[in-house]
């Protein structure tokens, strides 16, 4: 999933159909690389993909993989924020 902007705009879109449709929630839960791959995301097969929802309980941050160049700041809080 490199084409970050690209796939935000998926995933986002993606999050308010499981949203508007709870039966979807169980779908990529029980395979998300197929629902994804589904969904047009590009994943390789020998990638892991975990789903994560949040509770008011829980909150699950990403640290992102860290980028083989330097990047501003700026660059940086999108990557974090997700945009």
């Amino acid at each position: 999933m490199k084409d970050s902007s690209s796939n935000i705009k998926k995933w986002t879109a993606l999050v308010r159909k499981i949203w508007d449709d709870p039966s979807l929630k169980e779908v990529v839960l029980a395979d998300p690389h197929k629902f994804l791959s589904d969904n047009g995301f590009e994943i390789k097969k020998s990638q892991t993909v975990e789903i994560h929802e949040d509770t008011p309980n829980t909150l699950h941050l990403i640290l992102p993989e860290k980028p083989s160049k330097d990047i501003p700041d700026e660059t940086l809080s999108h990557i974090v924020a997700g945009y």
